[in-house]
């Protein structure tokens, strides 16, 4: 009878020793599979520059968990707890800390949920979610080239139609100097004043230049600047390029005066001394030397 009791006691210690080791080895990792390594910690970053079909989100991956990260980004849906598995995501590098990320490719007025994630060796996590809507599609004026609106005609719009150049409908002189005070045929003295931009849409900028070292009187661009058709105070004497659209459109346009020459803010420099271009808005001739004092036609633009 002693010798099965022994036999007894020494089974249950065995049977001890294994359930003990048993239950060591499975919770050596605990949480922590890989020997104390952990899934990343990270935050969501608010959105920001919200457009029609764009955004900027991103992330703060506060801790690595004890091994790299080895992707992040941001993860986004129309549905809300976006997943890297099925919504869509951005790729933005690797490394802990702060990173932005840009989303494209959005549909417009539309609610979007957002979470940034990490990646390391032990698995992905993710940030708190975010939603945003993006902004409405601008809505397209029904206008056209020749169109009345914006205080004149139009000549000139961009593809979307909600920007462009309007001219005045009719002159704003038919008699005035571009420089008063640059002297006569026999003594010549024109005033530089900076105006040299030739393109589309810089008019305004010349005009500036113009006033400011001529002041605003009777001269060219003063006349444009004083101008409030359609109640609007930023007309101002085209550029070169700007009156070319004008001679382009002028059969819509119409009050163009034949045989004369239109004055542009632009100013030219030949031979070392220095003009105006002008041009002949019913035949299309441009003038690249044209006397400061001489009286011609002006017509006023703006941009919209």
């Amino acid at each position: 009878m002693k010798k099965y009791f022994l036999l007894f006691i020494s089974l249950v210690g065995i049977a001890s020793f294994i359930s003990c080791t048993k239950s060591n080895d499975s919770n050596s990792g605990g949480n922590n599979s890989g020997g104390g390594i952990n899934k990343p910690s990270l935050e969501t970053s608010a959105a920001s520059n919200i457009l029609i079909n764009s955004a900027q989100s991103g992330g703060n991956i506060t801790s690595d968990g004890g091994a790299a990260i080895t992707a992040r980004g941001v993860c986004y849906d129309t549905s809300p707890n976006p997943t890297t598995s099925f919504s869509l995501k951005t790729n933005d590098g690797i490394g802990t800390g702060i990173f932005p990320s840009i989303i494209t490719g959005l549909l417009p007025n539309t609610t979007y949920y957002v979470r940034a994630y990490a990646k390391n060796s032990n698995g992905l996590s993710y940030g708190t979610q975010i939603s945003f809507t993006t902004k409405n599609a601008p809505i397209t004026p029904n206008i056209n080239i020749g169109d009345t609106a914006y205080g004149g005609i139009i000549i000139e719009l961009d593809y979307a139609k909600q920007h462009g150049i309007v001219v005045a409908p009719s002159d704003q002189s038919r008699s005035t100097a571009w420089n008063p005070n640059s002297g006569s045929d026999a003594s010549y003295h024109p005033t530089i004043t900076g105006a040299i931009f030739a393109g589309e849409g810089s008019g305004g900028t010349n005009t500036d230049k113009i006033i400011a070292v001529l002041g605003n009187g009777n001269n060219a661009a003063s006349i444009c600047r004083n101008y409030r058709g359609g109640g609007f105070s930023d007309w101002y004497l085209p550029s070169i390029n700007e009156l070319e659209l004008i001679y382009l459109n002028n059969n819509v346009v119409g009050g163009i005066q034949g045989a004369t020459i239109y004055w542009s803010s632009t100013e030219s420099t030949q031979n070392g001394t220095t003009f105006a271009w002008g041009q002949n808005l019913n035949d299309g001739m441009q003038y690249q030397d044209v006397y400061e004092y001489s009286k011609y036609c002006v017509r006023a633009v703006r941009k919209f």
